[in-house]
């Protein structure tokens, strides 16, 4: 995964019960993006999709 070009800030708005991603793959991503020290802000919502 390559997010070094990302530029601007992110926001991820996640469904905890998705069927087209599963969360550990988010917290994946999240840490990949934290490592390249992007700005970025989350919210999770336990009952499904956003």
């Amino acid at each position: 995964m390559d997010s070094s070009g990302l530029k601007g800030a992110l926001l991820m708005c996640i469904g905890m019960i998705n069927d087209n991603m599963h969360f550990q793959e988010i917290v994946c991503l999240l840490q990949r993006l934290i490592e390249l020290e992007k700005k970025l802000k989350t919210g999770s919502f336990p009952g499904g999709s956003a």
